[in-house]
């Protein structure tokens, strides 16, 4: 295994958007760099691959200690349908559970976050308010329960960390890097790349 690397490096802007049709083979990077107290960046499952995370650049808040959450899906739940649009109707809503983060995605790779407020009647899954996006019938909710985090702390510059495997989700899984618990909106996710690995001769 290769050495870890931490260092800090000047801050860097650039930009991303929600996609569809994502590219998920081999290393892929993306960022979320509009100043924010909630700053996220996805990357969509692959059926036939793992997601492996190799280096991250975030800039913190220097009002407050900030963390960065990696969250994997580990169950994936097929929504059949809205009762409205935080009521998602599901066949179980066995092991959900409340206040909870999910990934939702979309058949063309378009993916998003939301938070879990409760169930209900063992086929509801009751969410926060969403997006702009809406929730479709046939997206696919995973729900995130292999979840690691590190705190920044007070950061002006950006904090980097590279390595061969920082964090792993299961394979066919999306996988997500939040960073949240800022005070003055100045969050950014500069960058974080990832590799596609194929299946095991």
């Amino acid at each position: 295994m290769k050495k870890l690397v931490s260092s800090i490096l000047p801050l860097t802007v650039c930009c991303v958007c929600v996609f569809g049709a994502a590219i998920k083979e081999g290393y892929v990077t993306r960022s979320a760099t509009t100043t924010t107290n909630t700053a996220e960046v996805f990357f969509p499952q692959n059926p036939t691959k793992a997601i492996r995370l190799v280096s991250w650049d975030a800039t913190s808040d220097t009002n407050n200690n900030t963390a960065l959450t990696f969250l994997g899906g580990t169950m994936p739940i097929t929504i059949l349908g809205m009762v409205n649009v935080t009521n998602l109707l599901c066949y179980s809503n066995n092991l959900v559970l409340t206040n909870a983060v999910a990934l939702i995605q979309r058949s063309d790779d378009t993916i998003f976050s939301v938070s879990i407020l409760g169930t209900n009647q063992m086929t509801n899954i009751v969410i926060s308010a969403t997006n702009s996006i809406a929730i479709l019938t046939n997206d696919v909710l995973w729900v995130c329960t292999n979840i690691a985090s590190t705190t920044l702390g007070f950061a002006t510059n950006a904090v980097r960390l590279a390595g061969e495997s920082l964090f792993q989700v299961q394979r066919r899984a999306p996988f997500a890097l939040r960073l949240t618990n800022g005070l003055n909106g100045g969050m950014r996710i500069n960058s974080a790349t990832v590799h596609y690995d194929d299946n095991a001769p």
